[in-house]
């Protein structure tokens, strides 16, 4: 329901070698840390893990007591990603992606493995 500009949020990277590899957008909160993106350009090496794990842990140092990321419903790699980091299923906004098309139009129909995009899931990890 709001379009988040990535310039405004944390962001930290992974480097190997010297070279960026990956990176997460996350806004910083008294009451919730929101990882709001994750790109890492070698799949499966842990990258997305390690970036997730500094973010959780600037949360605790900041007293944070939960993480959240939401994903849509036919990003079943995040979907499986967040969950192997201990975040659950917290909601599910019907039809939330095709509401926010109104306040970003280049958001596709359809997604991975030909699936409609329509919905958002909420993922939270608890901290504390």
């Amino acid at each position: 329901g709001r379009v988040i500009d990535l310039f405004q949020a944390q962001t930290k990277v992974a480097c190997l070698e010297g070279v960026p590899v990956g990176v997460i957008n996350y806004i910083p909160c008294i009451e919730n840390h929101e990882i709001v993106s994750v790109i890492s350009e070698v799949p499966r090496l842990g990258i997305g893990r390690l970036l997730a794990l500094e973010v959780e842990s600037d949360a605790r140092e900041a007293g944070c007591p939960r993480l959240t990321a939401v994903t849509t419903n036919d990003n079943t790699d995040a979907f499986r990603f967040w969950q192997r980091q201990g975040f659950r299923v917290v909601g599910v906004s019907i039809d939330g992606v095709t509401e926010a098309r109104c306040l970003k139009p280049s958001i596709p129909e359809v997604g991975q493995s030909g699936i409609p995009i329509r919905d958002e899931i909420i993922l939270s990890k608890v901290l504390y």
